[in-house]
């Protein structure tokens, strides 16, 4: 049986920043005062994770869902869980399936359109506290929905902007993975940009803050192609209000406390690393082939969560397939998994039978079979 209590409260890498003092202010709480980030000088501490073996992945349910004619999900693009369901939003039809803690159906939101509750891409999907925001990358909006999947509100993302499918809502304020358009041409061009973005309920920008890690300006072959592909980051809330970021060229993460002061990085290279091969940009992106290949011979995170019941830190990284381009999941690959605990050493760097879906009070949820007949999620604690 599935864990009664499934709840999400999901959930960024800044270097050095001036003091800056932000005004928040919505339309539930007065004008307050909040202190973003810390002074210039101060760096955050770097922790090498020491790896303490003995830890196993433990079965202990298995979940499945079978398609039907009218119900059945084309590609999951994310998978995430808020108060008792399983939501999954789905890459082509750009809809959140509904299911209930044992994967029974219950309902769809959403659907192709620009019409309101209607997406021009699959929505990414941010639970916060009693509401739950989608956000279409296309369109440039988000959508609030009651506990009972009722439209609330529409919202328009700040104009300028591109949002890069990765969001929390932390305390009445998101912080995304958005910046103001632009065409990268290198990883260079990362250098005066900022890593995040912190939005009111309102969707005003308060602040920008964060650096990308030097590796990214690395003047190696290998590193500038690798830091191209991967000029992106990975966003899930922590405990205590807190917040992790993974920059997805470099294994760090960096802990940031719920005022967004930055206060530590750690991490350790993964178990089945594999060393980004020294082949120039031009090389890996004039077709779809070449992008394939590419990433098939890399290493690549994908996925980051935080059991704030038990303070673990989870990063699902996948060497992947080089037919990944060609194929309808991202199954394609090994999957691995670090798991970092409260005083951020690695306790597991081991394989994993699928995609991390998401972890929550202890319980691990792993995609392990996508099909068009049916979907799998085996469900893991961690012993020892």
């Amino acid at each position: 049986m599935l864990p009664e209590s499934v709840h999400t409260l999901h959930g960024p890498d800044c270097g050095f920043m001036n003091c800056m003092f932000v005004f928040i202010r919505s339309c539930c709480y007065p004008l307050t005062l909040l202190l973003i980030a810390g002074c210039a000088e101060k760096q955050p501490a770097i922790q090498y994770s020491r790896l303490l073996p003995g830890h196993y992945l433990k079965p202990v349910d298995t979940l499945v869902f079978h398609s039907t004619e009218s119900v059945f999900v084309t590609r999951t693009a994310q998978i995430t869980s808020w108060r008792e369901h399983i939501l999954i939003s789905d890459f082509y039809e750009n809809k959140v399936w509904v299911f209930d803690t044992l994967m029974n159906f219950q309902r769809f939101v959403g659907g192709k359109g620009s019409g309101p509750g209607e997406f021009s891409s699959f929505p990414t999907i941010v639970p916060a506290d009693s509401f739950l925001w989608l956000m279409d990358h296309s369109s440039m909006r988000a959508s609030q929905y009651d506990g009972e999947f009722r439209l609330l509100q529409t919202k328009t993302f700040p104009s300028g902007f591109l949002f890069r499918r990765q969001a929390v809502f932390r305390t009445n304020r998101f912080i995304a993975a958005m910046h103001p358009a632009r065409l990268l041409k290198a990883a260079e061009d990362l250098r005066h940009e900022s890593v995040f973005t912190v939005l009111d309920t309102n969707f005003r920008v308060l602040a920008r803050l964060g650096s990308w890690d030097i590796q990214y300006f690395d003047n190696s072959v290998a590193a500038k192609t690798y830091g191209y592909h991967n000029a992106d980051v990975l966003l899930t809330g922590g405990w205590d209000g807190g917040l992790f970021v993974l920059q997805k060229a470099v294994h760090w993460v960096t802990y940031f406390t719920a005022e967004l002061h930055e206060l530590k990085k750690f991490g350790r290279l993964p178990a089945k690393w594999k060393e980004p091969p020294s082949i120039p940009y031009e090389q890996t992106a004039y077709s779809p082939e070449m992008i394939s290949n590419y990433m098939g011979s890399t290493t690549q995170f994908l996925t980051l969560d935080c059991d704030t019941t038990y303070r673990r830190v989870f990063v699902n990284y996948v060497n992947l397939d080089s037919t990944v381009f060609f194929q309808r999941t991202m199954l394609a690959g090994k999957h691995y998994m670090q798991v970092y605990n409260d005083q951020f050493d690695c306790i597991f760097d081991g394989e994993i039978p699928g995609k991390l879906a998401f972890v929550r009070n202890g319980y691990i949820y792993v995609l392990t079979d996508e099909k068009p007949e049916f979907l799998r999620l085996s469900v893991y604690v961690l012993s020892g």
